[in-house]
């Protein structure tokens, strides 16, 4: 899907960074953004990151892993597990 939207959003002439650290983001008149050193005067600034989930924890907890991630039902609440303190 990002690739969808880069595609698109360049076809408009909008500017498209990937790959790089944003040091600063300041609007002192204008918006700017320094990003890996550079200065880039910006009308709009949106980040997008992607995560992996970490649930090596989880699975040795004893909860239901799935494509790398905690099972949940619809609601988002984990599935079948109980927690048993004594």
């Amino acid at each position: 899907m990002g690739e969808i939207v880069a595609e698109h959003l360049g076809g408009h002439g909008c500017r498209l960074l990937f790959g790089h650290d944003v040091d600063s983001i300041n609007a002192l008149g204008r918006w700017r953004a320094y990003i890996g050193g550079e200065d880039v005067p910006t009308d709009i600034v949106v980040l997008a990151l992607g995560v992996e989930p970490e649930s090596r924890l989880a699975a040795e907890a004893g909860l239901r892993i799935v494509d790398g991630a905690v099972w949940t039902n619809e609601r988002w609440r984990r599935v079948p597990w109980r927690l048993r303190c004594r």
